[in-house]
């Protein structure tokens, strides 16, 4: 059987022990990239959900102003928004389903 010195000894528990504390790091560490992974998500979900409302909020305003701007129709309103910036930045992210289209407008009425 051999002798182990105090060095040797001192050394592995030294190589035990950096071991447990870098586990131990890369949990908290893995812990805290998943909780800013959902926070992200969920900053994104409701930055998306405020465009869709906006979208939705000038479209409501411009089918309103039609009462007034007898010039302006409903099909016009609708492609106004459709091509705005508000509109592309709704299409980049992935939601273009949210936006009105002339035929759901259509549909909506009757």
């Amino acid at each position: 059987m051999q002798n182990f010195s105090i060095k040797e000894i001192i050394k592995f528990a030294a190589i035990i022990y950096f071991g447990i504390i870098a586990f131990l790091f890369l949990s908290v560490a893995n812990k805290w990239l998943v909780n800013q992974d959902t926070d992200l998500k969920i900053k994104k979900e409701l930055h998306t959900a405020n465009l869709i409302g906006q979208y939705n909020s000038d479209l409501n305003a411009c089918l309103d102003s039609i009462k007034i701007n007898k010039q302006q129709t409903a099909e016009g309103c609708i492609k106004s928004m459709n091509e705005s910036n508000l509109a592309k930045l709704i299409i980049s992210w992935g939601y273009e389903d949210a936006l009105i289209t002339v035929d759901e407008l259509k549909s909506q009425s009757q």
